[in-house]
């Protein structure tokens, strides 16, 4: 990060070619195999087309009110924004245990608000979302799910995928951290609750994986930790 006296910190962004689409593919069969379109891959395409698009979507959120970095400077090969936090929430929820549920409901509080003005997250995984002195912030916008899978189901796309990578964050608050989840989307349009919801139910069976790091890798752990809150969430649902 660099330091300019009236934006503070700020970031030169560079973007990475596309990655192989192997990845793609493997997500590709288990939606088909799932019969579940939010899964459907959302291709990142690197390079300067993804530069395109990161640029207009954090230009489009700010001008919908939503904490996202504010673009100050574009090249053909990289581009200067302001910074919306270097702590992810991730770190906050880990450094500060007793507050866990206070950040997560920030969070889902917020993400229920951008929703509400008609907009989307790219990829909403914790790591993509900052806590900075208690204001959430949004980063990462490198492709767009809403123009490959429609607003609704890119919508509920971001409670999935919020859900799932702060499940293991939560093993000793799970109950409130699933009560609050359960407030924020349910201030969200009736249909993306229910692509929402339906997805919960076909994928609970992850909770059934194994729940050892060290032998399986952090993304079956991961896995684990999801099954568990989706399962629980639909508990309480009722």
């Amino acid at each position: 990060a660099l330091q300019l006296p009236h934006f503070g910190d700020v970031f030169i962004k560079r973007m990475e070619p596309a990655r192989g689409k192997m990845g793609y593919t493997v997500l590709g069969v288990v939606s088909r195999l799932l019969r579940q379109p939010m899964l459907r891959p959302v291709y990142a395409p690197g390079g300067a087309e993804a530069q395109r698009i990161e640029v207009r979507r954090l230009s489009t959120l700010r001008q919908s009110g939503v904490n996202v970095p504010k673009v100050l400077h574009v090249t053909a090969d990289w581009f200067v924004m302001t910074s919306v936090g270097q702590k992810s929430l991730e770190a906050c929820m880990s450094e500060y245990p007793d507050q866990t549920v206070d950040y997560f409901a920030d969070a889902a509080q917020n993400i229920a608000q951008l929703h509400h003005k008609g907009q989307n997250l790219s990829q909403a995984f914790v790591r993509n979302i900052t806590c900075q002195d208690s204001v959430i912030g949004f980063i990462d916008f490198e492709d767009d799910p809403a123009a490959n899978l429609g607003l609704i189901l890119a919508q509920a796309r971001d409670w999935l995928l919020f859900a799932h990578s702060t499940a293991p964050l939560l093993n000793d608050c799970l109950d409130s951290a699933v009560n609050a989840l359960r407030n924020a989307v349910a201030q969200d349009d009736p249909v993306v609750q229910q692509q929402f919801h339906q997805a919960l139910r076909q994928l609970t069976w992850l909770g059934r994986l194994p729940n050892n790091r060290q032998r399986w890798g952090r993304d079956v752990t991961v896995a684990h930790h999801s099954g568990q809150l989706f399962k629980r969430y639909l508990e309480i649902l009722g």
